[in-house]
């Protein structure tokens, strides 16, 4: 069964509507996220770890937002889950109204919305040993006892089989992680099976997001580096054409000046 606590978003405290990872690896709403972001600085501190994120416009944050198609597909699966639970629990309940409908109108002294617990009462006070014996012949009170003891079978099989995990006697539900009818201990085994593999695909996956957001922030850091470089090597270009194109006029103007100077010496 999966974990309620894993697929709640921290800010709404509902179940995930579109889950997005920010960059600190924590998950949550994207409307609930959009809200916590700051337009007028560009930053956005994570509720759950408070660490500030930087951005340079609102684009940005939108695209870093990276949808979680992991916490998307639990809170799926859980309302798969709890849909199919429902539907089960009402046909049990529709089952368990019937038998007691049809027990109630063969024995005639049961009524239709008494509930379990109180059964063994009803049947006591409407069998009285002392008062069979007083005003009854013993035939009718044999007949009363051999028809409590088809109802209490009755009510028996309705409550408690063979676990078909453990095979041990007792009261069952449907395990949604087998979808077997298997005792409370069984599905609390089931349980933790459960918690446990999802916890070890979330640490899989949270290793493997960090070691590519680790790769992207040294990508951009490699981007940045060589936009600066770039940057320089554009100036130092302009730098040095700048002064090339001078010392070109420079020298041009002083051959021209010799050149007429000798010019006018031999005219």
């Amino acid at each position: 069964m999966i974990n309620v606590n894993l697929i709640t978003c921290t800010i709404c405290r509902n179940y995930f509507g579109d889950p997005r990872q920010i960059p600190c690896s924590h998950s949550f709403c994207y409307d609930c996220i959009s809200g916590c972001f700051d337009n007028d600085g560009l930053i956005l501190i994570c509720p759950k770890c408070q660490q500030l994120h930087q951005y340079n416009s609102r684009e940005e944050f939108e695209n870093n937002c990276m949808f979680d198609g992991f916490l998307a597909s639990m809170v799926a699966q859980f309302k798969k889950n709890q849909s199919r639970l429902s539907a089960l629990s009402s046909g049990i309940k529709s089952r368990s109204t019937s038998s007691m409908s049809q027990i109630s109108t063969t024995y005639g002294f049961i009524p239709i919305s008494t509930p379990v617990r109180m059964l063994s009462q009803e049947m006591n006070s409407y069998y009285d040993p002392s008062y069979s014996e007083r005003s009854t012949p013993s035939i009718f009170s044999q007949q009363q006892s051999s028809s409590l003891s088809v109802l209490s079978q009755s009510i028996n099989r309705l409550l408690i089989a063979k676990c078909q995990s453990c095979n041990i006697k007792g009261a069952l539900i449907v395990c949604t992680h087998c979808d077997n009818v298997i005792c409370v201990k069984c599905v609390e085994e089931h349980r933790n099976v459960i918690n446990d593999e999802i916890k070890h695909e979330w640490n899989l996956f949270k290793t493997k997001f960090q070691s590519l957001q680790q790769e992207s922030n040294r990508f951009e850091t490699y981007l940045e580096e060589c936009r600066c470089k770039a940057r320089d090597l554009q100036i130092s270009i302009h730098q040095q054409s700048d002064t090339l194109i001078q010392t070109i006029t420079s020298h041009k103007n002083v051959y021209i000046d010799l050149i007429e100077k000798h010019r006018q010496t031999y005219k």
